[in-house]
């Protein structure tokens, strides 16, 4: 079903983001047989005043326009629209877009059930750009409005079992009782509040906290800005220790035992710092990657305690040699017993590949015995070519369920080896306590620009 909508969220550091890798220019270099529909000779900035109240403020934005026909860069297409240009109010039309009626005259956010009053409300039409055998047609009657709204980031809060709540966008057109409700994927909403961290971390809490500095024992990661963020924990400044680790996670992928280190080491400042609502997600994103995570003995009970709510349900045992047995004794049973996918594959595999030989092998017995008993050379010879190629296909296919049953036997081996060292390398995970420290920490200001 084609959506009626286009909803597009930022935060300063992802608007901050989209500006720095904006690529509109290279979207109208190659749209250049595209022009404004208005006939006017280049674009304008619907948003740009209207942005201008916002300032460097710690809002949520959320704008909604009509979803039409996109191009892509090369005009060639549809697709979605590039963040740049949507960020800019333009859109690419490549065919009419939805009819009048389901233009967005307004719209309202729901946080957890909860209506939200936005900080900012405004309506502006879309620029857009035609092919120029359309463009001289003005954008009269023909206006397409879009809708923003800034919404203030604490409207963004953690539910009491430390959950993100569900944000709904409800837009209505002319006719308000056919109002469309878009939810915004879990994926997005985890991405704004991951955004907006270092508001959160401005603002939180820093009065007296007792701590455990243990970042010292943690293993030391290969990456250079999570060692510099390591010493920042060290020396006691765990805000800046935070914002680093928390940035380094922006800048490009890391190994998986760097990813593991800095999200621990990044749980470990929010809670020095006395920021626990934001540790939850970060200690479930460590769970997700890493189920059987377990600590060393000794570990912050907190910061146990946290690890050991959020653990999904893994299997944490290994058996190699069980499994091989497994695999041996029925083909894909050491995969189905692994719980891998993988299993039923083998099984079936192996299952109609026997099959097939068993069949090609008793079609074969029959042709011979025929030809046994045939007095007619000529008809014997060629019943007794029949049987032995029906033989030698039974044979292949023998050899190849029998592939399936070994071979799927030493793949489920070689699988729970690899799951065993992903075990060991979590188990007893080097968090120990190094030094208890009792620092009051300085208030440092609200507002961050990004």
């Amino acid at each position: 079903m084609t959506p009626a909508h286009v909803v597009l969220v930022t935060t300063p550091l992802s608007a901050a983001w989209i500006a720095a890798h904006d690529d509109a220019g290279s979207v109208l270099h190659a749209c250049r047989d595209f022009a404004p529909a208005s006939g006017a000779g280049a674009l304008g900035a619907p948003w740009h005043a209207f942005d201008e109240a916002a300032g460097d403020a710690p809002l949520i934005m959320i704008q909604i326009m009509p979803a039409m026909r996109w191009s892509r860069p090369s005009c060639e297409g549809s697709g979605p629209p590039s963040a740049a240009l949507a960020a800019r109010g333009v859109a690419i039309e490549d065919r009419p877009p939805i009819p009048e009626y389901g233009y967005p005259r307004g719209a309202l956010v729901r946080i957890g059930g909860h209506v939200v009053r936005p900080v900012l409300y405004g309506r502006v039409p879309v620029e857009r750009l035609a092919h120029r055998s359309r463009s001289s047609r003005r954008a009269t009657d023909d206006t397409i409005p879009q809708l923003r709204l800034y919404i203030p980031a604490a409207a963004l809060a953690l539910d009491s079992a430390g959950h993100l709540p569900r944000v709904v966008v409800r837009v209505w057109g002319r006719d308000t009782s056919h109002a469309v409700d878009i939810d915004l994927p879990p994926s997005v909403v985890r991405q704004v509040w991951d955004d907006l961290l270092p508001w959160r971390l401005e603002i939180a809490s820093t009065s007296t906290s007792t701590s455990t500095a243990i970042a010292a024992l943690l293993p030391t990661p290969s990456d250079s800005a999570l060692r510099d963020a390591r010493q920042r924990y060290r020396d006691g400044d765990w805000k800046d220790a935070a914002l680093l680790t928390h940035e380094r996670f922006y800048v490009g992928p890391l190994t998986r035992d760097d990813s593991l280190e800095g999200h621990v080491q990044l749980a470990l400042a929010l809670l020095s710092m006395g920021d626990t609502a934001d540790v939850d997600p970060v200690i479930q994103d460590v769970m997700r990657d890493n189920p059987c995570l377990t600590l060393a003995p000794g570990a912050p009970p907190e910061l146990a305690r946290r690890v050991d709510r959020a653990r999904p349900r893994a299997r944490c045992d290994v058996a190699v040699g069980r499994t091989i047995l497994r695999g041996l004794l029925l083909p894909g049973y050491g995969q189905i017993s692994t719980g891998r996918s993988l299993g039923p594959v083998i099984s079936a595999g192996a299952a109609i590949a026997l099959t097939v030989a068993a069949i090609r092998y008793a079609s074969s017995q029959s042709d011979y015995h025929a030809y046994q008993r045939n007095p007619n050379t000529q008809a014997a010879v060629a019943m007794y070519d029949e049987a032995s190629h029906k033989r030698r296909q039974a044979r292949g296919a023998a050899l190849t369920g029998l592939a399936f049953w070994v071979l799927g036997a030493l793949e489920a081996g070689i699988q729970e080896m690899q799951h065993g060292a992903a075990v060991r390398r979590v188990r007893g995970y080097g968090v120990t306590p190094l030094a208890r420290s009792d620092a009051r920490r300085a208030d440092i200001g609200l507002a961050l620009s990004f």
